[in-house]
């Protein structure tokens, strides 16, 4: 079957080829040297090209086999390796197939099909002087300025590139990073450089550590820009560890990083970068110092920290995140023995031996921020944060025993949280604290300015965990103590001002009990302490207590054997302060103890007990107030204002004892006006006081005692009414350290007719003399008293009914018993003083001068022989008288014939007679002088007269007036004789 036109068709294109059969043969001519050319001759040239190029910059290059189709423009490449001259490797690959359209021939544009790349191995070094091996494979003489002024157009419909290879060494770090990426898969289609076309990608890559990346989306040319998502996973902490190094305030020890995104990037016409990550996951992160040892368990670990929503804005500068999960974190602090923290160590920053900013030290200068929008810095915000489990140890071997405080678990949440300036964000958490505290945190925190607000609750935290702090300083051992506190803490930092803090409401500690470690005594111990209304602030420093409340304190004050008290000596390395100085007035310049103000505006007591013991003294000593009970008003440190003191208790469970008055007890110096009262105290509790310095000690008797002590301007006034009740001495205890004074003399002068000795004793002083002490001036004022009483006896008698130490003695005539008016007055004066001290007994002497009462009586006994004559009234007759009298007595006496000595006067009767008479007169006394009886009877009947006399009063009982054989010979000074007195 024929079919119509063929034959014409044929015989039509004959007639053109004879025609043209000259041009046609011409075009096969031309298309042979083309296809010669292109086959043979591209392959060559290209062949000789990049090895002239390569020899130009020093390295070496093998190529395997080049070929070049020139009707399909196809051009491979095998076996290609390009390296460094000393052989070290720099680019390589097995295949290299590029796959061109026609197109380009006369769209003056490079149009490409595929060009598939196949096991490319790239070797990339960052070099030490930052620059990169690659980019040295241009011309030497090319400058990194010359840029073409537009870009070609080029367009690439599939590039792809199959099992390839990375390998990267970072030379600029302390130590050189080397990791490598396979394999690499990379593909990208529908490539131009046409404006905002988008070519589509996809890129994924195998670490040798085990990271693996995928990377897919778009990108333009112009504008230089890309979108896409991406995924990394199994990114090893290790890895950016060993690249990142020193650069890192820390080290990594562990951890592995998952996280997957979509991206948005602008490079032009300025840099813009959005990036949404879903999630982010960070697991088993294990966080160390630079020097922390390898087997050593990392300080910082997380079990798992987990982002999810993250945004990040570069043109913006935001971050923001919808979540923040920490689970599993767990802390270890450690405070060495030179106070330094672990923290510090850990991000200490690392030394090494290259310059900051030089290549390979890993430190190089930061650049400013370039092509980004806006001024400002970044800002953050994270909707909600939340720790998960979190343990915090903290252990202090900056004290011994090392200290030991366990946080776990913790509960913490962050809502709203941003650093935008004036925003708060709430926060809230929950603290277990050695397992057995409990502490909750409720409110809000505020970054741009720092200011927080938090209500606290603190509760059942265990005080003996501060044991190693107190260990330090004292030798208290802390048994138990519970402190819990509720309230409001407050910051608020000021860019002018110093920050403040406040804290607003209450604390306790309960249960105290603590000991002295090396007696193992109990010191100080409370049911419960309780502050309410606390306002505490710091700029300007000041706490405010309503209230403070302390039920059943117990406290033990003991006096050592070495008269060291148990307070001094749970002191450890106490040292005497400094001395007070004094301006040029000669007042004391207290030193200021610092700023802080305190007011406490009452002070409760409810059943407080102190025990007191003196183990210095034998006997030893021991007594207690019990009971007390009371409130303190106003206490504060302003020197201005005054506290009011009202407290209540017993002593020895029967003696009450108050404590009154007005003080500034924080500044006691200033201004105190205290009252002690003691009532009902028995006496005998301080027998080992007694027997020590009074050597007796104390049968019986009560205590009445109030002291009133007041200061101001560190000028001391004190006051010491003490009240005896029947008091009576017991047994002599020999002391050494007894007052050598009678004690028991004293005791009688000073008790009333009542068995009361009521005495003041008023000391004072200047406290900031380092001679003054309270203690020894008391004392000396109670030994003056006393001294002044036995020293001076009958004036402190006679004090009470108006005489004077004329009480003493008594003065009789020589040769008389008789009392003269004067002397029987005094003894009724000294008898009325008896009656009102009638412990006192008084010793009445037998008294004789000897001589003197000799010569009285021998001048009585004369006078009753031959009465005497007064010489300058009496007649010749009456003197020749009693001459004859005086020659009749001697004879009569001595039984023998008178015969005159010679006598002066001579032949003058008047003068021999008077002569004749002293004669006789002494020449009779002397033979009438008394014998020893009569003295005896003499200085009896005186000592009764004086007796009767002191008698005569009704309240003066004979048991108290003694006789006894003590003599006394004293003479007056008008030569009576006196009778010295004694009391016991």
């Amino acid at each position: 079957m024929r079919l119509p036109g063929i034959k014409d068709t044929i015989r039509a294109c004959a007639a053109i080829l004879r025609r043209y059969r000259t041009l046609l043969v011409s075009l096969l001519i031309l298309v042979g040297l083309y296809a010669a050319a292109g086959f043979l001759l591209v392959p060559e040239l290209i062949r000789s090209a990049v090895q002239d190029h390569v020899q130009q910059i020093g390295r070496k290059v093998t190529i395997g086999e080049l070929a070049f189709n020139p009707f399909s423009l196809e051009l491979r490449v095998s076996s290609f390796r390009l390296t460094e001259a000393n052989g070290d490797p720099l680019v390589a690959f097995e295949a290299l197939q590029i796959d061109a359209q026609l197109a380009s021939l006369w769209q003056r544009s490079v149009t490409l099909r595929e060009v598939r790349l196949v096991a490319p191995d790239v070797d990339l070094v960052v070099l030490a002087d930052g620059s990169v091996n690659l980019a040295q494979l241009a011309t030497p003489d090319a400058s990194p300025d010359d840029q073409p002024d537009a870009l070609p157009r080029i367009s690439l419909a599939l590039l792809s590139v199959e099992n390839g290879r990375l390998a990267f060494t970072d030379q600029t770090r302390p130590k050189a990073f080397h990791t490598v990426l396979q394999p690499i898969q990379f593909v990208i289609r529908d490539f131009e450089t046409e404006v905002d076309h988008y070519s589509q990608y996809k890129v994924s890559g195998t670490a040798t550590t085990g990271e693996k990346m995928k990377w897919s989306g778009g990108f333009s040319v112009q504008p230089l820009a890309s979108n896409g998502s991406f995924s990394i996973s199994s990114l090893q902490a290790t890895t950016l560890q060993k690249y990142l190094q020193s650069s890192l305030p820390v080290r990594l020890v562990s951890g592995v990083a998952n996280l997957e995104g979509q991206y948005q990037l602008v490079l032009q016409p300025e840099l813009s970068l959005e990036v949404t990550l879903p999630a982010v996951s960070i697991n088993s992160l294990s966080v160390d110092g630079h020097d922390g040892k390898k087997n050593k368990r990392p300080p910082l670990e997380f079990t798992g920290i987990d982002f999810k929503d993250v945004q990040l804005s570069l043109a913006n500068r935001k971050l923001s995140v919808g979540q923040l999960l920490f689970t599993g974190a767990r802390l270890e602090i450690e405070r060495d023995t030179g106070g330094l923290l672990s923290l510090e160590h850990m991000f200490a920053p690392v030394k090494d031996n290259t310059e900051a900013g030089q290549p390979g030290s890993g430190n190089a200068s930061p650049k400013p921020d370039q092509g980004t929008r806006g001024t400002g810095g970044w800002q953050a915000a994270i909707s909600n944060i939340q720790f998960a489990e979190g343990a915090v140890t903290f252990k202090d071997q900056s004290v011994r025993p090392a200290a030991e405080f366990v946080l776990a678990p913790i509960s913490l949440i962050v809502e709203d949280f941003t650093t935008e300036a004036n925003s708060s964000s709430k926060l809230q958490a929950d603290i277990s604290i050695n397992k057995n505290a409990q502490l909750a945190v409720r409110g809000y925190l505020q970054w741009q300015p720092l200011k927080a607000r938090m209500d606290l609750d603190l509760g059942n935290f265990r005080l003996e965990a501060t044991q190693p702090y107190l260990s330090q300083h004292t030798n208290i051992k802390l048994h138990s103590g519970l402190l819990s506190a509720l309230g409001t803490l407050s910051y608020s930092a000021k860019d002018d001002a110093e920050p403040q803090m406040t804290f607003k409401g209450g604390a306790s500690i309960t249960d105290l009990r603590t000991t002295d470690a090396l007696t193992k005594n109990d010191i100080v111990s409370w049911q419960a302490l309780k502050a309410s209304g606390m306002a505490v602030r710091t700029a300007p420093a000041d706490i405010v207590v309503d209230r403070v409340e302390l039920r059943q304190p117990k406290t033990r004050v003991v006096i050592e054997a070495d008269r060291s008290t148990n307070f001094s000596q749970i002191l450890k390395n106490a040292k005497v302060g400094p001395p007070v100085a004094t301006d040029t007035t000669g007042s004391a310049q207290v030193p200021e103890t610092g700023k802080m103000s305190v007011q406490i505006k009452a002070v409760s007591i409810v059943d407080g007990t102190t025990n007191f013991a003196d183990l210095s003294i034998e006997p030893q000593f021991a007594a207690a107030i019990q009971k007390l009970n009371g409130e303190i008003l106003g206490l504060s440190s302003d020197p201005k204002t005054r506290a009011r003191v009202n407290l209540q208790g017993r002593v020895e469970k029967h003696a009450p004892v108050e404590i009154t008055g007005e003080a500034n007890l924080l500044a006691l110096t200033k201004y105190s006006d205290v009252t002690l009262s003691l009532r009902n105290m028995d006496l005998p509790v301080f027998n080992p006081y007694s027997g020590r310095y009074a050597g007796y000690d104390i049968a019986k008797g009560k205590l009445n005692t109030k002291l009133r002590y007041r200061i101001k301007n560190r000028q001391l006034q004190a006051e010491h009414h003490v009240v005896l009740e029947q008091l009576e001495f017991g047994k002599a205890t020999g002391s050494k350290e007894a007052v050598p004074l009678p004690v028991r003399l004293a005791a009688a002068l000073l008790k009333d007719r009542k068995g009361v000795i009521d005495v003041q004793l008023p000391v004072g002083g200047n406290l900031d003399d380092p001679k003054f002490q309270v203690g020894a001036i008391v004392w000396e004022a109670i030994v003056n008293l006393l001294t002044k009483v036995v020293t001076a006896p009958f004036a402190a008698l006679g004090a009470l009914i108006g005489g004077g130490a004329e009480l003493a003695y008594v003065d009789f005539a020589p040769g008389s018993a008789s009392l003269n008016r004067a002397e029987a007055e005094k003894l009724g004066k000294l008898a009325s003083a008896l009656a009102e001290r009638p412990q006192l007994k008084l010793d009445v002497p037998l008294t004789l001068a000897s001589q003197v009462d000799q010569q009285a009586l021998a001048k009585v006994a004369l006078d009753r022989l031959v009465p005497p004559l007064d010489y300058t009234t009496a007649s010749e007759a009456q003197k020749t008288d009693r001459l004859r009298a005086l020659e009749s007595s001697y004879v009569n006496l001595t039984n023998l014939h008178l015969i005159y000595p010679e006598l002066s006067g001579g032949s003058d009767e008047v003068a021999l007679r008077q002569a004749k008479t002293s004669y006789l007169e002494k020449t009779l006394i002397d033979r009438l002088t008394p014998d020893a009886s009569a003295l005896d009877r003499l200085a009896k009947e005186r000592a009764v007269a004086v007796q009767s006399a002191l008698l005569a009063h009704p309240e003066v009982t004979p048991e108290r007036i003694f006789i006894t054989t003590r003599t006394s010979n004293t003479l007056a000074e008008v030569g009576d004789v006196r009778m010295e007195l004694k009391l016991e």
